[in-house]
């Protein structure tokens, strides 16, 4: 690197600091808000367990205090009954009473790493060390920081890492500051105070330090040096530091700061500004025992937004079909909830049945006017189940979400228990602009706390990033139960071409559209439509089709099971899927485990799943296109048994268990 670099490429562009009474306040009800959900979730019972499995290690403890600093508080905080501790302090003064025993320089007067590499040589070597820490003087550590630390650190591999600062901190790096639902973060960066910790062999390497007054742009080095050797670095948001009594950089120039930087970094290597902001990954759970076994059972805690009930029985069955997938290799629990207006119950009602094979706890809870005490109903009817399951010994290692909305939820009971989190989302309200206002930031803060977002297409993730570019996310699709859809002969039948579409009657599904295609169809062939679904367009759809002609060609069928739905595929000569919106299109891969060739919409997630050799797509919303494919493709041949084979290998509850075991298993130790 020749010439000076500039400074916008090494300095994080803000201040940090936090300042005024609005701000303070709204900061200090953050870290509030913080510590009660870590409290909530156990957050320090975790990190004892981990600690209280630890190796022992020798650990030296460097720090130079100002006279009247906060030091001696943390140093209580350093002690250990478990780790060989030495610290080694320097005064800028005099010796401070308390640290008398520590101290071995006093009246230090150079900069922050010369003072450091003065006392390094005052220090026993660093070889006979596991770990060392560099701590600032005016920092607040949490309890029992150092035991916790180390052992956290250690789990997670972690070679050189910081404790994040409170939200309440001055801290002029936001990657700094603690995030919610993280027990750390790898990053690209960790910044030179309040408090470093090194591994012997990061710090071997990087002492003694450079002979700098103010030390910018070091950590930057520190970062490229970390991608060269392959150390890992983090942020530890378990157990945040507060540094709030001091603002960032205000006891010398910055512009002497910023050209001492200039000058280190002109022929050395730096993480720049947009890379050091960065997360890599983020941790949210440490598993309670070590790795699981290659394949082995989870306990797999469902919990979805839409599902079946008695009064509506085809609400959400694609999330009982992924549950009784999953329920073949897995112990799976579902956890189904419904609001209801004006219940003869308090707060809920708790059901506990096993229904098609699987136990279904079934929440019903009373929702007021108010959005924000229906959902505080809600989580009080299932926490109420989630203590049933614990009494009994079901204590989930995998909490699986369906819709956003039940997201939050899960999010609680996932961290009261331990587990992962996993959101599976299906909702086409992400494509036609409906998120707004409560619901956005309900999808966000579910979707950035969640351990994975399995959006159910390509299509839908795109849409899921733009509202949380934070979140972990993999494509997963939908399942189709291969022994109930299975190919009937193919052969030309005599008489009318049969037509099927399955969907609610809703807007969004195009019926009108495909009324008005069978219509056009009907003058140069005869043709007839097996129209399944109910909803609340069902007589204006009868309407169409009486004003039509189709009286004698259309027969709706209603809501049908499964079954149902199946021998109507045998018997049908093609799909129709006529939606406005889709993410997947469960029906399609139903049509195909049936060897049934479709025409659908190029909408959502659907051209991912209907590929060419298994029939056609057309523009949404265009009844003469419609039309005009569904008769070309009537005209081609297709091989009903490599339908049924691909889906098979592709959608299959074997094929779909298989995959989320997979992901289960890379979710069930660190991260």
């Amino acid at each position: 690197m020749t010439g000076l670099p500039d400074p916008a490429t090494f300095v994080s562009g803000e201040s940090g600091t936090v300042g005024g009474i609005r701000l303070t306040v709204t900061r200090t009800l953050a870290d509030a808000a913080l510590g009660a959900a870590a409290a909530l979730s156990f957050t320090g019972r975790r990190l004892d367990r981990l600690a209280a499995a630890q190796q022992p290690r020798r650990v030296l403890v460097l720090s130079v205090y100002r006279p009247g600093s906060s030091l001696p508080e943390a140093v209580g905080r350093l002690a250990s009954d478990r780790h060989d501790v030495r610290l080694v302090l320097g005064s800028t003064g005099e010796v401070e009473p308390t640290l008398e025993g520590h101290t071995a320089l006093t009246q230090m007067s150079g900069g922050k790493f010369e003072n450091l590499n003065r006392l390094l040589g005052a220090a026993p070597p660093l070889h006979g060390y596991d770990w060392l820490l560099v701590v600032d003087d005016d920092v607040a550590l949490a309890p029992r920081f150092l035991d916790r630390y180390i052992a956290l650190c250690e789990r997670l591999g972690l070679h050189l890492s910081q404790p994040a600062q409170s939200m309440r901190s001055h801290a002029a790096w936001q990657v700094t500051r603690r995030r919610p639902f993280s027990l750390a973060r790898v990053t690209r960066y960790v910044e030179i105070g309040p408090v470093t910790a090194f591994t012997r062999p990061v710090a071997q390497a990087l002492t003694p330090f450079p002979e700098l007054r103010f030390g910018w742009g070091l950590d930057n080095h520190w970062g490229a040096l970390a991608r060269e050797h392959g150390w890992r670095l983090g942020v530890v948001d378990a157990l945040p530091v507060r540094h709030e009594t001091q603002h960032v950089a205000t006891n010398y120039a910055h512009a002497d700061a910023i050209a001492e930087a200039q000058a280190f970094l002109a022929d050395r290597p730096y993480v720049g500004t947009e890379e050091a902001q960065r997360t890599v990954r983020t941790i949210r759970r440490v598993s309670r025992v070590g790795p699981s076994a290659e394949g082995a059972a989870r306990r797999v805690l469902v919990v979805p937004k839409w599902y079946p009930w008695p009064d509506q029985p085809v609400l959400g069955q694609f999330c009982r079909e992924h549950a009784r997938a999953l329920s073949g290799r897995h112990d799976v629990v579902v956890l189904a909830s419904w609001a209801t207006p004006s219940p003869d119950f308090a707060v809920y009602r708790l059901t506990d049945e096993v229904e098609d094979g699987l136990r279904t706890l079934r929440v019903r809870y009373r929702r007021p006017r108010v959005r924000a005490l229906a959902m505080v109903c809600q989580l009080a009817g299932m926490l109420a189940a989630l203590m049933r399951l614990r009494r009994e010994g079901f204590r989930p290692d995998v909490v699986h979400a369906h819709v956003f909305s039940a997201g939050l939820p899960a999010l609680v009971l996932g961290r009261l228990s331990c587990a992962a989190v996993v959101i599976t989302e299906h909702y086409t309200g992400f494509q036609r602009g409906l998120i707004r206002g409560a619901d956005l930031l309900t999808a966000r803060v579910a979707f950035t706390g969640a351990d994975l977002v399995a959006p159910v297409s390509a299509e839908l993730g795109d849409h899921l990033r733009k509202i949380a570019p934070r979140a972990r996310m993999r494509v997963m699709p939908n399942v189709v139960d291969t022994e109930v859809f299975t190919a009937g002969a193919r052969d030309r039948r005599q008489g009318p071409v049969r037509l099927l579409t399955v969907g609610a009657l809703a807007e969004k599904k195009g019926h009108t559209y495909l009324l008005d295609a069978l219509a056009d169809l009907r003058t140069r062939r005869e043709v007839t439509l097996e129209l399944v679904g109910g909803g609340e367009l069902r007589e204006q759809l009868e309407e169409q089709a009486r004003r039509l002609g189709l009286s004698g060609s259309v027969r709706f069928h209603g809501d049908a099971p499964k079954e149902r739905v199946a021998e109507l595929m045998r018997e049908a000569d093609l799909f129709v899927l006529p939606s406005l919106h889709e993410t997947f299109g469960c029906v399609l891969i139903e049509a195909m485990a049936s060897g049934l060739p479709s025409v659908a919409t190029r909408v959502g997630g659907v051209p991912e799943v209907l590929m060419p050799d298994a029939g056609a797509l057309v523009a949404p919303g265009d009844a003469a296109a419609l039309a005009a494919a569904i008769e070309q493709t009537l005209g081609r041949e297709f091989d009903a048994a490599k339908l049924t084979q691909s889906a098979r290998e592709r959608y299959s509850y074997d094929a779909f268990a298989r995959a989320w075991s997979e992901i289960y298993e890379s979710l069930g130790g660190v991260g």
